[in-house]
């Protein structure tokens, strides 16, 4: 299962690592910055597609 995420650039087990050693609160307050739409600032950004669920602004490459 690792191998199929590197293309989104996330890292399911990467991820259980990070939230351990910065607390769960912390993890999703990074994860919430790392994933909002920085256009409208109300949507999330699809890791699978890059586009924002509110505005459809496309977001670089995640």
């Amino acid at each position: 299962m690792e191998r199929n995420y590197k293309k989104y650039g996330v890292s399911p087990v990467g991820n259980l690592v990070r939230a351990r050693a910065v607390g769960l609160d912390a993890f999703m307050r990074e994860e919430r910055e790392r994933w909002s739409c920085t256009s409208c600032g109300r949507g999330a950004v699809s890791q699978h597609r890059g586009v924002c669920s509110e505005c459809g602004h496309a977001v670089g490459s995640r």
